[in-house]
Formats: C-alpha cells, structure tokens, sequence
C-alpha cells in the first residue's frame, strides 16, 4: 500500500511541476532554462508560453540545457535571458 502512495505523489509532483522547483531550491546549479521557467510563472505556464511539451520542458531542465537553438532563441526573447547564457549551457553541461 505505502508504494501505491509514493508512486502516485511522485507522479502528481511532476504533473505540477512541484519535483522541478524543489531540486532547484536544493542549490541545483542555476541554468538558464531553470531562470526561465521561474521567470515565466513556473512550468506548467512556461511550456505554453514557449510553445512545447511539458515533457520536453522537463527534459530541458533536468538536462539542464536547451538542444534546439530556435527554441532558445524563443525563450531568450520571452524572459529576456541572454542566447549566450542557454549556449554556455549547452557547451558546459552536453
């Protein structure tokens, strides 16, 4: 029964973004996805707003960089983050 639980606590922290938000909050180096997704009211807005899943949302942020240069030119305009701060990212972290 306790697993029955977990399973579904893990699976309603990722449906609302809760998972995403706390590992930042645990001194998860800081990414420019990550200041985005704040900047833009959280996850479950920020993948509308951008234009993509929330699974590729996620993916980014657990990544901790963007692969598709259109899309983060897309959010640098959106948040007003730099394109030069998604592509240290992307050279730092791939």
């Amino acid at each position: 029964m306790r697993f029955k639980h977990y399973k579904k606590a893990v699976c309603l922290s990722i449906a609302t973004g809760v998972q995403s938000q706390q590992s930042m909050k645990k001194g998860k180096e800081s990414t420019a996805i990550s200041r985005a997704i704040e900047k833009l009211g959280g996850p479950t807005i920020a993948h509308k707003k951008i234009g993509v899943s929330y699974q590729a949302l996620h993916a980014w942020h657990m990544q901790g960089f963007v692969r598709s240069i259109a899309h983060a030119a897309k959010i640098a305009r959106l948040t007003g983050i730099s394109l030069e701060e998604f592509a240290r990212d992307a050279e730092n972290l791939s």
